[in-house]
């Protein structure tokens, strides 16, 4: 079983002044360098899909938008799974793990926890108690490949919508740790309290 990671960087960062969130700076480092190592030990390779200036590291592949002009996450999952296949001698076997590039203390345990779902081989999206994070999850790589099909079948580019089409999964990762892994940084607030869950 191989895993590619996808980094989604899709989002302008409005309520940062539109700034490159990928470029920003956590703990004296850029957020993409916490996200790229989280997901180092769970994946084979990894991509980030989106418009960004900041460095990123040098096996960490940049990628654009799986459409013109962007549709949002969708159109970076399905980006990622494009270059995921490309990569995959039998698209079946593989998966992709998805994280927002906002989110710098992504579990680095995601993918052991979810293994035992795996089987169902559909989406295993994460939740902490009654908030979903749709963005962060494991979709099998033949149906994230599938996305501009299904979104025959829907209205607009949400991507709830197919989460629910699709029959994903649900992994609450509050039974796993006591504070929120999937906190973001929408804004300096939030990027201050992230600064101090790292530190404990």
């Amino acid at each position: 079983m191989s895993i590619f990671g996808v980094i989604l960087a899709g989002g302008e960062g409005t309520r940062f002044g539109c700034v490159d969130k990928a470029a920003l700076r956590l703990k004296n480092m850029p957020l993409v360098h916490h996200l790229v190592s989280r997901l180092d030990s769970q994946t084979a390779q990894i991509a980030l899909v989106g418009q960004t200036n900041a460095p990123l590291p040098q096996a960490v592949i940049h990628l654009s938008d799986g459409y013109d002009p962007p549709i949002g996450p969708l159109g970076g999952i399905y980006a990622g799974a494009k270059w995921a296949s490309d990569l995959s001698d039998r698209p079946c076997h593989y998966w992709i793990l998805t994280a927002p590039v906002d989110g710098p203390i992504f579990p680095t345990d995601f993918v052991q926890h979810a293994e035992p779902m795996m089987a169902a081989r559909t989406p295993i999206i994460a939740r902490y108690g009654n908030d979903l994070y749709p963005i962060c999850g494991l979709w099998p790589l033949k149906m994230a490949l599938d996305i501009p099909a299904q979104l025959e079948k829907q209205n607009g580019y949400a991507l709830r919508p197919m989460l629910r089409a699709l029959r994903a999964q649900e992994i609450d990762f509050q039974q796993f740790y006591p504070q929120n892994p999937f906190a973001n940084a929408n804004k300096m607030s939030d990027l201050l309290a992230l600064s101090r869950q790292l530190q404990r």
